[in-house]
């Protein structure tokens, strides 16, 4: 184990600033007079998104202001599909907005030379922010029974596989992973990487009445750890997807209605990213949400 405390280190953290707590999966296993726990970071933590382009990407985005710049909306919207239809839609989103021209019309547009790619997946899937360490509790009618402090989590934490290193497998079958990777199938491996514990129990299964496993980013300052968080935001925004659930939508399917159902997803996007502005900024206390 680790000589570093985040139990006491906690305490010396400025309260002013808050904590975001992202989601853990957890595994519990017995496993002869040890209690072994497994942890993953849930989806949000985990950055797939990639901010370089192919070569091909930058020609769409190219291709798209050219055709849209110094236009009417309705030009610009034409444009925008044509895009949105080579697919990905987010990663259309993306493409357009590293290829924004950096002058303005009617002169002509001045594209950004951008980071380029050689293939559209070229990083592992991976999460930068974990906590430092993690914190697993074990109680019992309200007291604690456990606690054990997991080892320092790499980071960033790898949890894919590496679109450099060819997919292998070993003579019984068993997949072949980076050594990054093996804390997602090896225990042992994920208790060196502070991802998982055994907790001895001592003779006999004691029953629990809970499992708290928790930790935050010591490591890093107020401004850096906004930083981080800002810009997973922004990834999972042009990746996977990040929306705010809009006011009155249906969160459960019934005979008249499928949940989740919204406006055009395609238009929504151009008017959201690419329209005119939603609304003016302000510092008017009197203001409600949504004016």
């Amino acid at each position: 184990m680790t000589t570093l405390d985040p139990r006491r280190a906690l305490g010396q953290l400025d309260d002013a600033h808050p904590f975001v707590l992202l989601p853990l999966r957890l595994e519990t296993r017995y496993v002869g007079d040890e209690l072994w726990i497994r942890a993953y970071p849930d989806q949000i933590a985990i950055a797939s998104h990639e901010p370089k382009l192919t070569d091909a990407e930058a020609d769409r985005g190219r291709a798209f202001w050219s055709s849209s710049w110094g236009r009417d909306h309705e030009t610009t919207r034409t444009a925008w599909a044509v895009l949105a239809a080579g697919g990905p839609l987010r990663r259309a989103l993306w493409i357009a907005r590293q290829m924004k021209p950096t002058n303005q019309p009617p002169a002509p547009p001045v594209f950004p030379t951008p980071e380029l790619k050689a293939t559209s997946w070229s990083v592992a899937p991976y999460v930068d922010v974990m906590p430092d360490q993690l914190v697993f509790t074990l109680l019992v009618d309200g007291t604690v029974a456990h606690q054990v402090i997991g080892e320092l989590i790499p980071s960033p934490l790898v949890v894919g596989p590496d679109p450099d290193v060819a997919i292998e497998r070993a003579a019984d079958g068993s997949l072949v992973v980076t050594d990054a990777m093996k804390w997602v199938l090896d225990v042992d491996a994920a208790v060196g990487a502070g991802m998982a514990v055994k907790i001895p129990l001592g003779t006999g299964r004691q029953a629990f009445d809970r499992l708290v496993v928790v930790g935050v980013k010591l490591g890093a300052s107020a401004a850096a750890a906004a930083a981080q968080l800002e810009d997973l935001l922004e990834r999972h925004r042009y990746g996977a997807g990040l929306q705010l659930v809009p006011q009155g939508m249906a969160t459960n399917h019934t005979d008249a209605l499928p949940a989740g159902q919204a406006r055009d997803e395609i238009d929504d996007a151009f008017e959201r990213e690419l329209g005119p502005a939603l609304f003016t900024a302000g510092t008017d206390p009197s203001r409600t949400d949504g004016e």
